[in-house]
């Protein structure tokens, strides 16, 4: 009998706790918090910045590894509007991704032309696509498509054009003074040929820029990047069509600081969002 009226009491009680806390909850507004990942738009921009060349599928049970027996022929271009393209040692094919919290990537079905090739390995490409969970980038700068459950990954190097080649994270970068780099190229987009635009390092960190205007200032040098705000003509040219667009990028990047690699004959000034403005030298000390 006694312990049928403690647990009639303790019924009671939480009767009144769950009424309280009702009463409040309705008193109240409800708020919704966003959660924000900043990891999804670096990954859209890692993403977006190159054409990327299939390296490999490695499982992690050590079952199977494939390597692609025609060197760049497996090819995977994202773009920022969620569109996905590219081509195998057969076809080609497009579709859609998407990329979420914390780097997880999903592929939409993939549209293909219709060819048939003797020993093409689309198959297993393709499969292995469709079974992409998230990303991941190396230090040098690699693109790596894990696999569901953790079976494996697919592994992609950066796509090097003749106009436009891959300065890789990993080279040291070296200084700067008394040089002059011609932009070859940003983003994907090559510049146009028979129009130099110039880019030149002087003593004392003076940098200057001649693109449609002359720009002009000092750069600083800290923790691995360069910083300057320049100051410029105010000239506009119609032509090239978008060259007004890349001069304004390339002195908003400048004023927030810009990653500098040196690699060979070529200098890659890399922006905040992954956006990589790429230069020939044109003169040396």
């Amino acid at each position: 009998m006694k312990n049928k009226n403690i647990l009639t009491a303790v019924a009671v009680i939480l009767v009144i706790l769950i009424g309280i806390v009702i009463w409040r909850s309705s008193d109240k507004e409800a708020t919704l918090v966003p959660v924000v990942d900043m990891s999804t738009s670096t990954a859209v921009a890692k993403l977006t910045a190159a054409t990327w060349v299939w390296t490999g599928t490695f499982m992690n049970d050590g079952s199977s590894s494939i390597t692609p027996r025609q060197a760049n022929a497996f090819t995977v271009t994202f773009t920022e509007d969620g569109s996905v393209s590219g081509t195998t040692d057969c076809n080609s094919f497009m579709g859609a991704y998407s990329v979420n919290v914390g780097g997880a990537i999903s592929f939409g079905p993939l549209g293909m032309t219709k060819m048939f090739c003797q020993g093409s390995q689309e198959s297993a490409f393709v499969g292995a696509i469709a079974q992409a969970s998230s990303t991941n980038f190396t230090d040098a700068g690699d693109l790596v498509l894990n696999l569901a459950m953790d079976s494996g990954n697919m592994t992609f190097r950066q796509k090097a054009s003749p106009s436009i080649p891959v300065v890789r994270s990993s080279d040291e970068p070296v200084g700067f003074a008394n040089l002059s780099y011609r932009l070859i190229g940003y983003k994907n987009m090559s510049m146009p040929t028979g129009n130099d635009y110039i880019l030149t390092f002087s003593g004392s960190n003076g940098i200057s820029a001649k693109f449609c205007n002359s720009m002009s200032g000092t750069y600083s040098e800290s923790k691995g990047k360069i910083t300057a705000n320049l100051i410029s003509t105010l000239m506009f040219c119609g032509e090239p069509d978008g060259l007004m667009d890349v001069e304004a990028a390339f002195a908003t990047a400048l004023s927030e600081g810009v990653t500098p690699i040196i690699q060979g004959n070529y200098l890659a000034l890399t922006d905040k969002d992954w956006n990589r403005f790429t230069f020939e030298l044109v003169r040396k000390r």
